[in-house]
């Protein structure tokens, strides 16, 4: 009886233990199997490239507020410049109508201020750049004047100039060529320091064989720098 009791034991534990290890098989399969990768049943999608971002509208109005100071500044600087070349004095001579058709140097020279403000202290003379004769004499870089100082000219007011030098110099003979500048020395209002302007006359022969005064540009004159 002891005997039977004994193998009954036995087979029982042999048994549990039979169970124990399939409970563990079952366990170590169930790991495996959460751990392993799903399939999806379909190809993995490329991934797309990130998309470009728009910009912020903050920079937007950064660039513009820019852009509006940007313009701003130049049409100030725009009316400065503007408003100071409007102010520059300006001058202006013309010969009027000859005299003597003999003598070009018979013809008075008018000096105007074309400007928008009045000029003082103006002092006129005439530059002789080159004056030649039918006789050979010469005459260069000599000045002729200073004529009396006229206190002040208001705009558009205008003032004359005589430029005759022929007593002075003995110059008696009658002219082949003359080439001259009419110089203007003055003060601007609001302004303490002068100013000088310089502006050329040259004779050329008319069809009727008479001389006549032309304006010419001062550039590359040596005696009129």
């Amino acid at each position: 009886m002891g005997h039977a009791n004994g193998k009954g034991k036995a087979r029982a534990r042999r048994k549990k233990l039979k169970q124990q290890l399939l409970n563990r098989a079952k366990e170590s399969a169930l790991v495996i199997e959460t751990h392993s990768p799903q399939p999806t049943g379909h190809a993995e999608q490329p991934k797309k490239p990130p998309s470009r971002s728009r910009w912020p509208i903050t920079s937007v109005r950064t660039i513009v507020s820019k852009s509006w100071k940007v313009a701003a500044a130049s049409a100030t600087f725009l009316g400065i410049v503007t408003g100071y070349l409007s102010l520059v004095p300006r001058i202006s001579v013309e010969n009027s109508q000859l005299l003597n058709l003999a003598d070009p140097f018979a013809t008075p020279f008018v000096v105007s201020n074309d400007g928008p403000l009045g000029i003082n202290d103006v002092i006129l003379s005439c530059l002789l750049i080159y004056v030649e004769s039918t006789g050979g004499g010469t005459i260069e870089g000599l000045t002729v004047g200073p004529n009396p100082v006229i206190e002040g000219m208001d705009p558009g007011e205008r003032a004359t100039l005589p430029c005759t030098f022929h007593p002075v110099f003995g110059f008696t003979n009658p002219l082949k060529a003359a080439d001259i500048a009419i110089v203007v020395n003055f003060r601007p209002d609001f302004v303490p320091w002068h100013q000088i302007r310089r502006l050329r006359f040259k004779t050329l022969k008319g069809s009727d064989g008479h001389l006549y005064w032309y304006p010419q540009p001062l550039s590359r004159v040596p005696f009129a720098k």
